[in-house]
């Protein structure tokens, strides 16, 4: 009988566990600025502040799936951004409702910083294809990402749906 209620609350607990995908490096079809050094990790640079060098994935989302992007990346002489919309920048970006739209915070990041995790998490509001966006914006400097990845939520009441752990290019 206790092996049977482990054995349930085991099976309840990978049913509630969500999917991690590793998005870079890997095979997906990336639209890049950058070039990717022997190690894999991909370096952006921008040389002037009217450059906008970056990462890009296209995304087949689903409405109410709630994804969890983190990217580890590192940053060299990066150039205080003037407006908000510059400098670093991490989001998932389409149209909803025919309005632009991107899902993702204002980072401020600049200087000189070692390799660090940022976290974007995002609810679906409606069937949404876009693309995934991790670059710089406007500001000088050298942008080095190592690792991408996407979780996608699982919840007992709300199964995956069919093949969507699959970002499609386009």
């Amino acid at each position: 009988m206790k092996y049977l209620i482990s054995l349930l609350a085991l099976s309840a607990m990978l049913a509630l566990h969500a999917d991690v995908q590793t998005l870079y490096p890997s095979k997906a079809d990336w639209r890049t600025d950058g070039k990717a050094g022997k190690d894999g990790v991909m370096q952006l640079v921008n040389t002037s502040d009217k450059d906008n060098h970056s990462l890009r994935l296209w995304m087949k989302t689903c409405q109410g799936e709630k994804l969890t992007f983190k990217v580890v990346l590192s940053g060299e002489n990066i150039a205080a951004k003037k407006r908000p919309y510059q400098g670093v920048r991490f989001f998932l970006w389409g149209r909803v409702g025919g309005k632009s739209t991107e899902f993702g915070k204002n980072l401020d990041l600049k200087g000189t910083f070692d390799w660090t995790t940022l976290t974007n998490i995002v609810t679906i509001p409606e069937n949404f294809d876009g693309w995934l966006i991790i670059g710089l914006r406007e500001v000088t400097g050298t942008l080095r990402i190592r690792k991408v990845t996407l979780e996608r939520e699982k919840s007992a009441d709300k199964p995956a749906k069919a093949n969507p752990a699959n970002p499609t290019s386009r």
